[in-house]
Order: C-alpha cells, then sequence, then structure tokens
C-alpha cells in the first residue's frame, strides 16, 4: 500500500474503545510512505489489542511514530528495515521476545523487569547502549547483528577516551552473538561479561583481538565462535580461558597461531577445552608455538588450513582425544609423535593431505576407525597395523604411493574394509584371502584393472559369508560376477556395482535371496541385460525390493518407451 501516510483511528471501527478483541498476529509489511501509527486513548488497562501475540513491522522506511503502549499478550515484536522507528521497551510486556534489525534507536525511560530467558536481536541499531544501561541488565541472550556504529564492547562505563556502548551493564548475560559489524575493532581489556558462556563473533572484520579478561579464572565462558574475522592474528595471548570447553573458528584469513606466542606458559593440563574445530583459516601455521594440546581434548578437527605445518609436538599418553579430523592440509607432512599412545581414540581421517608417513610406533590398539583418501604422498601404512587386533574399520582410498603392505595381512577382526585408488593393494589381499575377514560386514573395492571375475574364480576366491554391503567400481575388465563367490552371502543386503563398462551377467545361480537393494551405474552392457522382460538378467533382479539402474528404478518407464 504505496500512499499510507498514517493509520489511526479510522481503522478501528465505530467501537473504537476496544478493537480487535480477538486479534493475535498482526504484520504491516512494505508501507514505504507510512510515517504514523495515531495513538488512541488506551486508558482502559484492556484495550487496543489485548490478546495480540505477535507482532510484525517490516520495510516501512518512514515510520518514525511510536507503538502502541498498552500491548499486554504480546510475546513477539519484530522490526526490520525500519532505519527511522525509536522503540520503546518499558512499554512492552515482561514475556516479549525481540527481534529489531533496522532501527534507529532502542530506548528504556525506566529499569524494567524483563523475563531474562527471553532473546533479543537488534540488528541495524544505531544507538541502543543507553537502552542496555537503562533497561535491560537482566536479558541473557542476545543477538546484535549489522551494527555499523558498533566500534568497542566492554569498555569501562567511566572511559573518557570513548563512548560507552553500555554491555558492561548486562550482567546476568549468557549468551552473546556479534554478527556482520564491519566497524567492531576490540574489546577493551580491563573488563569481561563474567557471566557470559557463549560468544559467538562473526563476520567482524576489523576485530584484532579477543579481551584479555577471557583468561580469568573466574570467567564462565564455555563455548567460543569465531568466523569471518579476517583482521584476527591469534585467539588469545597464552592461556585459553579456562572454563572453555568449546572452540570453533573459520575463515579467519590472518589467524596464524591459536594462542599467541608469547612468554607466558600454557598450561595444558588445567584446560577444560573438550572439542577444536579450526576450518579455512589460510596463515594459520601452527596450534600453538609450544606444541601443546589441552589434555581434556576429546575431539580435533581441522580442515583448508593450506600453510598448517604443525599440530603439536607430541601426543601426551593420558589425553582425552577420541576424533581426529584432517582435511586439505598440504603443508602438514607428519602427525604429532605419540600417536599409538592415545588409548581413547576411537576414529582418526587424513584426507587430501600430503601425509608422507605415520610417527614411530603407528596407531593404538583401540576400537578404532582409520580413513586415509586422496593422501598422494603416503609412502606406507602405520607399523604393526597388523597387530591391532581391535582395529574395526580401514579404508584406503587415493593414496597410490603406497608400494608395501604387511605379509600378515590386515587384523582380522576388521569390520569395514575400503581399498581403491591403488591397485597394488588388491594384489596382497587376495593372498590373504577375503574369507578369512569373519567379522567383515561392509567390503569396498574400487579399482582393480585386471580382473575378469569377482571374486577371481581361476584361484577359488571367496567372500566372507558376514557380508552386508559390497561395493565394487571401476573394474574395466570385469565380465562376470562368480556364483561360487556369492553363493555363501546369506546376510548381503545391499550390492553396488559402479563404472564396469563389459560386465554383463550376474552369478549363473542368481544373487543371494537376502539382498533388499541392488544399485548398478555405469554398466551399459548390464544394463541392457536388465531390460523389464526383455533382458537376459531381468528374471535374477524382477523380484527384489528395489533395483535401481543408472538411478531410475527398474519399474520406472524408459525414456524411449
Amino acid at each position: 500500500m504505496t500512499e499510507i501516510r498514517s493509520i489511526g483511528s479510522e481503522t478501528y471501527g465505530e467501537n473504537s474503545s476496544k478493537p480487535f478483541q480477538s486479534l493475535e498476529t498482526l504484520c504491516f509489511e512494505d508501507l514505504p510512505e507510512w510515517k504514523h501509527w495515531e495513538p488512541i486513548d488506551e486508558s482502559d488497562h484492556d484495550g487496543i489489542l489485548p490478546h495480540l501475540s505477535n507482532l510484525s513491522i517490516l520495510k516501512c522506511p518512514n515510520l518514525i511514530g511510536k507503538l502502541p503502549s498498552n500491548l499486554p499478550s504480546l510475546k513477539e515484536l519484530v522490526i526490520r528495515e525500519c532505519p527511522q522507528l525509536v522503540v520503546l521497551c518499558s512499554s512492552l510486556p515482561v514475556q516479549s521476545n525481540l527481534d529489531i534489525d533496522g532501527s534507529k534507536e532502542i530506548v528504556s525511560s525506566n529499569p524494567v523487569d524483563v523475563n531474562p530467558q527471553n532473546p533479543m536481536t537488534l540488528g541495524q541499531v544505531s544507538e541502543f547502549g543507553n537502552w542496555l544501561k537503562q533497561g535491560y541488565q537482566k536479558v541473557e541472550r542476545l543477538s546484535i547483528i549489522d551494527c555499523e556504529k558498533l566500534i568497542y564492547l566492554w569498555q569501562s562505563e567511566t572511559s573518557l577516551e570513548k563512548p560507552s556502548q553500555g554491555l558492561h551493564s548486562c550482567s546476568s548475560l549468557k549468551t552473546l552473538c556479534i554478527q556482520d559489524s564491519p566497524t567492531l575493532v576490540s574489546f577493551l581489556e580491563d573488563s569481561f561479561l563474567l557471566s557470559l558462556s557463549e560468544l559467538e563473533i562473526i563476520n567482524c572484520h576489523a576485530l584484532t583481538s579477543l579481551p584479555e579478561g577471557m583468561k580469568h579464572e573466574n570467567t564462565s565462558l564455555e563455548r567460543l565462535q569465531i568466523e569471518g574475522c579476517h583482521s584476527l592474528a591469534f585467539i588469545v595471548k597464552g592461556q585459553l580461558p579456562p572454563s572453555l570447553k568449546q572452540l570453533s573458528i573459520k575463515d579467519c584469513e590472518k589467524l596464524q597461531f591459536l594462542f599467541g606466542d608469547t612468554e607466558e606458559k600454557y598450561s595444558a593440563s588445567t584446560s577444560l577445552l573438550e572439542d577444536l574445530c579450526i576450518k579455512q583459516c589460510p596463515s594459520l601455521t601452527c596450534i600453538s608455538p609450544r606444541g601443546q594440546l589441552p589434555m581434556a581434548l576429546t575431539q580435533l578437527k581441522i580442515r583448508n588450513c593450506s600453510k598448517l605445518e604443525s599440530i603439536a609436538e607430541r601426543f601426551d599418553s593420558n589425553m582425552s582425544i577420541r576424533t581426529i579430523f584432517i582435511s586439505v592440509c598440504e603443508h602438514l607432512n607428519s602427525l604429532p609423535e605419540g600417536l599409538c599412545n592415545l588409548n581413547r581414540l576411537y576414529q582418526i581421517t587424513v584426507t587430501s593431505s600430503n601425509l608422507v608417513s605415520f610417527p614411530e610406533g603407528g596407531l593404538p590398539n583401540t576400537n578404532l576407525f582409520v580413513f586415509l583418501i586422496d593422501c598422494e604422498t603416503l609412502k606406507a601404512l602405520p607399523d604393526g597395523i597388523h597387530n591391532l587386533s581391535c582395529l574395526q574399520a580401514l579404508s584406503i582410498s587415493g593414496c597410490p604411493s603406497i608400494k608395501s603392505f604387511p605379509e600378515e595381512g590386515f587384523p582380522t577382526s576388521l569390520r569395514i574394509l575400503g581399498i581403491g585408488g591403488n591397485h597394488e593393494i588388491y594384489k596382497p589381499l587376495k593372498g590373504w584371502g577375503l574369507h578369512k575377514f569373519t567379522c567383515l560386514t561392509t567390503l569396498w573395492i574400487h579399482g582393480c584393472p585386471d580382473a575378469v571375475s569377482f571374486p577371481e574364480d581361476e584361484i577359488g576366491m571367496t567372500l566372507p559369508t558376514s557380508l552386508i554391503d559390497l561395493h565394487i567400481s571401476e573394474f574395466p575388465k570385469l565380465k562376470y560376477l562368480s556364483s561360487r563367490g556369492f553363493r555363501d552371502l546369506t546376510s548381503l543386503g545391499l550390492l553396488r556395482i559402479y563404472n564396469c563398462p563389459k560386465l554383463t551377467s550376474f552369478p549363473e545361480d542368481g544373487l543371494p535371496t537376502s539382498l533388499v537393494q541392488l544399485q548398478i551405474r555405469d554398466c551399459p552392457l548390464l544394463k541392457k541385460q536388465c531390460k523389464r522382460d526383455k533382458g537376459r538378467e531381468w528374471s535374477k533382479i524382477a523380484n527384489m525390493p528395489f533395483v535401481e539402474v543408472d538411478s531410475r528404478f527398474i519399474y520406472e518407464p524408459e525414456e524411449d518407451e
């Protein structure tokens, strides 16, 4: 409604003393000329809009008047793209949630008692410090988004150099998110919100440092997320906050160290940090100049850190690490010494990295899942891998530099085995005998250039009867599946066959009756034999619950039909 300039008493009808007695949701949107919402007599406590619970005002750039002051049932107020509007918070009920993105100012004439559980979001607000000081000190969850005038946080109220933003007065604040504030430079160091347990700072490109006050022993900070802060060179000098349990860092272009390179000794034994995730930090060279990781750390994830050279000097035997994930770290050639001492380790994944070798001692003998993917420079598997009697999963793909394998074979305890991108692995695997892996439930083999049959009939090769999931792909010479090899697979439920261009048939005796799902892709000769009611192999799959050929269910009509 592009011509509306004022909304007043004519809107409320003849019974204007008590209008809209049932209305619960009201939204004004895209009124470009609207300037005033004219007040009416609200002396009656249950007057205007007594049951209104949700009020939204969106894209009203010229609105300068005030909102109704008596909305006793209001639970949520949303204001967006109203840059001239001044929001008077003291007129809102205690239970109101605020989501304000784009207004001139938020004010409170008198201190008010608010429900501290209600989250508040402030975005593109020019002035909000006075409001925080006067009215909403008890708020526990606050988001400040796209506030261009936000330069400093937590400065003291008596500072003469910079005007106070008032956040220091929010003594009950537990969760704070600062997002898309391009002028935020720093937190002044002499104070910190001791009640704060979660802090998110996202897309604050000018931010150069975090508050030193985070390191104080009386802080409550448990979760810290930093994202898109391109001027930040390190997180803190020396210690991490002692209470911190989760640290996530993403897309910080200048970040070189996790901790500042100072003389202050970092105490890894007292840190409570459990979860450390670092992504897309192209200048990061090491996690810590002193090479120590927190003893309580259980999960370590590092992705897309192209200059990372060192994680730590070594892993200590009493560390709690359960998961290690490293991806796209081109300069990381080795893992810390002492990897074999991590007696709680559950999963280690290394992908698209220039890892050359594993440290001396290899891997710990735990219920371990190991995934090595696209590590083109890796020359050997970990020492003593054949002795890992508890190893649960081993997947090796795209590691062409591995040329030798243990004569003793892989542990027969394996439940998951995947090999691909290196046909040298398949040769010893045939010699060891796949049938010896009596616990194996999942087998994935990718890239076997010479096999004509699978399993290979000429050497009497068979598969373990425990198999549930079988995936074979990139067999350029494969012509048929062996009846002998599939005969005893009474538990097989899923079979995937990809990119076998010469494959023409299934086993002569048919596929296992336990099979419930079959997927075939890029096997043109086999696809022809599987045509409904026409192909030679149709009868072997017609009664199977789910068969998919080139991403099409077999009972869907062909394009040429």
